[in-house]
């Protein structure tokens, strides 16, 4: 699988992207942007910022919205946390991830220190996009049932890919730096609610990055990290299949198939809070009116987002219960509704 993603990456250029895939590609940009900047004033986000001060380090690369620069690994690591702690970023569902989150901060990152052009940075992130969410489909769903983030495993291939891509990696180099990035491949579920499941991109971007410098410099590291024996997709997946992560490729984009979040909060619990919004407007309904409310969820949404006692705003973005609850009052999900203070017992 990985030789033919390779060869894709490759000798892919600028010119062979259709016009809707650029347009796709320039949306993501800009929610990217919004969604980041929302984030900066969190307080997960003063936590790394001042972390990476005491750090120091060259200043490469800026954090967004701040006059702060600092080494690219840092900018890449802050930013794509920061773009993560609402959950407002956008997400690929048949990938099970959110695909610009991981991507676009070492994208930004490695090109601002390095002086890129638009194009460039364009094809590198629609190229990075198809590497990390193809590898993800072919792992399956197996790998995210089985408690793995997939953000977090399945983003590392795509910053290494894309910044790789930027920096004009040969195919040796190109190979080195996604194996390094499949051996970092982690971040698991357990921390959905807290400020950890926001590093995990973050990490996945600085981690996909260090790995194209590495590369660069002659880092070796197997160039079939996926298949075979103790390979990535045996260990941890169990019904990964290269076919399906490729079908396609070359011929529709993954980028068109992205969905840009209306609510700040896991995308399980959107199509509840869609269904009750709709009630709500209908009906005329308030709570008050209400004596119980019963939802069918899917497995990843029973699993992943009803946490029943939210005790954090961060917690309530994991929880049905609490989006029933923000939706049959106010008739929206908003950012504002997911702060601390709108915990359990002060919903209402």
């Amino acid at each position: 699988m990985i030789e033919t993603l390779l060869s894709f990456l490759l000798q892919t250029s600028f010119n062979d992207l259709r016009p809707e895939v650029i347009s796709q590609g320039k949306r993501c940009l800009i929610d990217w942007i919004g969604v980041t900047l929302g984030g900066l004033k969190e307080p997960s986000s003063t936590m790394l910022i001042e972390t990476v001060k005491e750090l120091g380090g060259e200043k490469q690369a800026m954090i967004l919205g701040t006059p702060i620069k600092t080494s690219v690994f840092h900018a890449a690591l802050v930013n794509g946390a920061m773009s993560h702690v609402l959950d407002f970023d956008d997400t690929h569902l048949p990938a099970l991830m959110h695909p610009s989150a991981p991507l676009i901060p070492a994208l930004f990152a490695y090109g601002e220190w390095k002086k890129v052009s638009g194009k460039n940075f364009l094809l590198s992130f629609l190229l990075g996009f198809e590497m990390e969410t193809r590898i993800s489909m072919a792992m399956g769903s197996s790998h995210y049932d089985a408690g793995w983030h997939s953000t977090a495993t399945m983003g590392r291939f795509g910053a290494a890919a894309g910044v790789g891509k930027m920096a004009g990696l040969n195919r040796r180099e190109m190979a080195y730096a996604l194996g390094l990035a499949g051996t970092q491949a982690s971040g698991i579920r357990r921390v959905f609610g807290t400020m950890t499941k926001s590093f995990h991109p973050g990490k996945a971007a600085a981690d996909g990055l260090l790995s194209v410098l590495l590369a660069q410099k002659g880092y070796t590291s197997p160039t079939d990290i996926l298949e075979g024996k103790k390979g990535l997709g045996s260990l941890l997946s169990s019904d990964f299949d290269p076919q399906r992560g490729l079908r396609g490729l070359g011929e529709s984009y993954t980028v068109m198939g992205v969905s840009f979040k209306p609510y700040a909060s896991c995308l399980y619990t959107h199509p509840t809070i869609d269904g009750i919004i709709h009630l709500r407007n209908e009906y005329r309904l308030r709570p008050e009116d209400v004596k119980a409310i019963r939802c069918s969820v899917s497995k990843f949404c029973l699993d992943a987002a009803c946490q029943k006692d939210p005790q954090t705003g961060l917690e309530g973005k994991f929880s049905t219960y609490y989006c029933v609850s923000i939706a049959l009052k106010e008739g929206r999900a908003g950012e504002d509704l997911f702060r601390d203070e709108r915990k359990r017992g002060r919903v209402f």
